[in-house]
């Protein structure tokens, strides 16, 4: 039997979306094992059951199968999120700079206003560029910490350090969502944290940032993003295509319909004075290159693109051989997932008939 383990952090996460509506309690009936002081402690997950197992050194226990009546295999399995972000980023690596993301991170590193001593802690690092870009802004008696899931992103951020001989920073592969056992980060804290390009990422938010905040020093900053809803609207289509089939696709758009949920996620975290902005990834106004060039008004962001209800057929063919987009052509299912993918795309269109596309990223400070 093969199964797929999962941290307790991404089970929580499971737990709180995947209420299974027949019999819900199943899903709880795990943790009363719990024992922090385990060396290890996670989930399997295997077609139509979850076991819980503990480890401890050379030892290895099994406790609690719980079977759950699921449509289908596929429905029992979360997805493993941190699998997901390493696929997609590994694909991406080589040409993840050849993008608008390195004038961004310096918005990002602009929006922290680090001061020289400071100690960052870069989340979904990359390729390293907000982690560079923080590194020189906290100088040689600073630091800064990266912490990313892709091999190959961390490949890239390696030869950059190489490259430019830098001794502030330090880089480690591994998940996001459960920090506590990560060596030079479990027991630490930070003047800020930063996490750019990547919450949507996460099924969890809330989660999330909540074991985050943890890391973060009193009266420290934390910074992050959302895209706009009406941003990439192809995803946001395959991803809505996504939640009428119960098949996940490695992207949480939905999580953030307004500002207002943004905002929402980052109170209930306990981060105060909070600085929300709508950034473009183009000019917004001719006057320089700084942060302020690029800011939009919240509620009045920028067109980027208009589309046709009939560009919907080629934006789906687009998609659907993508990472994005390969869980619902599985099994047969792209016919189908063709049909509710028009359907939905054709929802997004004005009363002209036309589809307008919004350049811009919510970012939060607090």
């Amino acid at each position: 039997m093969s199964a797929t383990r999962f941290s307790l952090l991404d089970w929580e996460a499971f737990k709180a979306n995947n209420r299974h509506p027949a019999q819900p309690e199943l899903l709880f009936t795990l943790t009363k094992h719990r024992n922090p002081g385990l060396s290890e402690h996670y989930i399997e997950c295997f077609d139509g059951g979850f076991i819980e197992c503990l480890s401890v050194g050379a030892h290895h226990s099994r406790l609690g199968l719980v079977r759950l009546p699921l449509r289908s295999a596929k429905h029992a399995m979360p997805r493993d999120q941190a699998a997901d972000a390493q696929h997609l980023y590994d694909d991406r690596a080589s040409k993840y700079d050849d993008s608008w993301h390195p004038r961004f991170a310096r918005h990002v590193v602009d929006l922290l206003d680090l001061k020289p001593g400071e100690h960052v802690l870069d989340l979904a690092c990359g390729t390293g560029l907000v982690t560079f870009a923080a590194a020189q802004a906290v100088g040689s008696t600073g630091s800064v910490t990266g912490v990313d899931i892709s091999s190959g992103m961390l490949a890239q951020a390696h030869l950059k350090q190489l490259h430019a001989n830098i001794e502030n920073v330090t880089f480690h592969q591994h998940s996001i969502t459960s920090l506590s056992n990560l060596d030079g980060v479990q027991g630490q804290q930070f003047d800020a944290i930063t996490c750019a390009s990547a919450l949507v990422l996460l099924s969890n938010p809330t989660l999330a940032l909540k074991h985050w905040v943890r890391f973060l020093k009193p009266g420290g900053r934390l910074i992050m993003d959302v895209t706009h809803i009406r941003s990439q609207l192809g995803h946001l289509t395959l991803e809505r295509v996504g939640k009428r089939l119960a098949i996940p696709v490695p992207s949480y758009r939905l999580n953030f319909e307004s500002p207002k949920e943004f905002e929402d996620l980052l109170s209930a975290a306990g981060l105060q004075e909070l600085d929300i902005r709508l950034v473009s990834q183009a000019q917004a106004s001719g006057h320089g290159q700084g942060i302020d060039a690029y800011v939009c008004d919240v509620n009045q962001p920028r067109i980027d693109r208009v589309y046709a209800v009939e560009d919907g057929q080629a934006r789906f063919e687009r998609l659907i051989v993508s990472r994005y987009g390969e869980a619902l052509a599985a099994d047969g299912g792209r016919d189908r997932a063709r049909e509710l993918f028009l359907e939905e795309w054709a929802k997004l269109a004005n009363d002209k008939g036309e589809i307008e596309e919004v350049d811009g990223v919510f970012v939060g400070v607090g």
